[in-house]
């Protein structure tokens, strides 16, 4: 399911869409208390809908505030080869209609430090996702996602690469 940019597109145009329509009356950045998460996420290593039989660990942090619809978040990544990516960006969170559940787009800039596993092309990479989740009534968080990594055409080598994992989130509130 290489998704070439469409996480981050859709992060974009939704959000940048939400943020017009439900906070610009007050603001269309103003700041706003949200709740705030450390999540852990384990998942496969993808190129090009090819599993690769390499896995990735991700920890992240959502930060307690929020601006607008959009939520800084930040985390840290390593991949059984020795990959690692860190970075920060934003996350744009809706409610769907079946209660308890969400939709979340993320976009993100990072580092990417090459092990023995995909060379993405570079350092500067690109992070964008989505992830389906549930949160229980004490704000814990269950969600499977499938995130996206490239330089977007910065490098002359970006091959881009995908993760399918399963993200546990603990409030920290």
């Amino acid at each position: 399911m290489p998704n070439n940019g469409i996480f981050a597109a859709l992060m974009l145009a939704l959000g940048g869409g939400d943020m017009f329509v439900n906070y610009c009356q007050s603001g269309c950045v103003a700041s706003r208390d949200v709740p705030s998460h450390l999540s852990l996420a384990a998942g496969q290593v993808y190129l090009k809908d090819e599993r690769l039989g390499s896995q990735e660990l991700y920890i992240r942090h959502d930060i307690g505030v929020a601006y607008g619809p959009f939520q800084p978040i930040y985390g840290l990544s390593l991949t059984d080869k020795m990959d690692i990516w860190a970075g920060g960006g934003l996350a744009w969170t809706v409610n769907t209609p079946i209660p308890s559940t969400s939709v979340q787009l993320h976009l993100m800039a990072g580092a990417f430090e090459h092990g023995s596993g995909i060379d993405l092309g570079g350092l500067l990479q690109y992070r964008s996702g989505i992830e389906l989740a549930w949160t229980a009534p004490d704000g814990f968080r269950i969600g499977l996602g499938w995130d996206h990594r490239s330089n977007a055409g910065k490098y002359e080598e970006n091959p881009g690469m995908e993760t399918f994992h399963l993200r546990l989130s603990l409030p920290l509130d």
